[in-house]
């Protein structure tokens, strides 16, 4: 994620701690976030969270809209 965000080690390791350390419900431990610093990170985790599953959806319902379709044109071929 690191190499194609582009984003360097510095907000890398704060990603890492928001995501990784920050899941307990404990926030004491969590960094202390500027204005431009919270809108890096709330558009690499909004493109973390895009890839399993917006993008996994889109992706299956390419799918099933394949599948209908080669089913469609297969009953269309079969009635001529």
């Amino acid at each position: 994620m690191k190499e194609m965000a582009d984003i360097d080690d510095e907000t890398f390791d704060v990603l890492k701690q928001i995501i990784i350390d920050g899941h307990d419900g404990s926030h004491p431990h969590l960094p202390n976030l500027g204005p431009d610093r919270a809108e890096i990170l709330l558009e690499l985790i909004k493109d973390v969270m895009y890839q399993p599953f917006v993008r996994k959806g889109k992706l299956k319902k390419a799918s099933e809209l394949r599948k209908i379709q080669i089913q469609s044109n297969s009953l269309k071929f079969k009635s001529d």
